[in-house]
């Protein structure tokens, strides 16, 4: 699929999640952030032509839950590839979340400023899987740690979203 078609599928997605959490300043933005951030990441370090994008919105919840995978090269492996480094995937996946990218590049805060808006900005819950490695993040706690007996070949990232209920600004979140 070329990068036209991708983002019209993607902007798509975006009004409907726009539409359900209502007119609230900021959450546009916010929402925006981190799902950019970490699509772009599927193609830009998975080395995957393909990425999924799942969404749900739980109205009695007030929350939405959205989900994006991909089938890559994973973390650990971006690092052995692109750095010459080699990681456990618990080590590849602590170093992306200090913001150390793979890309020679002054970039690489997406992972961790996209879990902090989501869980300090929304108040939500953000979760990250790559090969046997997993991170959780909800309010106050983070928890990182090897998942035994399972390996995901790329990627998985979880939001727990609350709905908005006032303003948001993403400045505080972002670097």
């Amino acid at each position: 699929m070329d990068s036209l078609a991708r983002n019209k599928i993607f902007d798509c997605f975006l009004d409907l999640i726009y539409k359900i959490i209502g007119e609230v300043p900021g959450a546009k933005t916010a929402m925006f952030y981190p799902l950019t951030e970490l699509t772009n990441n599927i193609f830009e370090h998975s080395k995957s032509k393909m990425g999924f994008l799942f969404g749900q919105s739980f109205e009695h919840k007030k929350c939405l839950d959205i989900c994006i995978v991909d089938k890559g090269r994973g973390i650990k492996k971006s690092y052995e590839e692109e750095k010459g480094l080699h990681y456990t995937d618990e080590e590849a996946l602590t170093e992306s979340l200090k913001g150390h990218s793979t890309k020679n590049a002054e970039r690489g805060f997406g992972i961790h400023t996209s879990g902090k808006l989501i869980c300090q900005g929304f108040g939500g819950e953000y979760m990250i899987i790559s090969g046997n490695a997993v991170y959780i993040q909800t309010k106050g706690k983070e928890i990182l740690t090897t998942l035994k007996g399972f390996n995901w070949e790329g990627v998985i990232v979880m939001y727990k979203i609350p709905f908005p209920k006032g303003k948001i600004d993403i400045t505080p979140y972002i670097e």
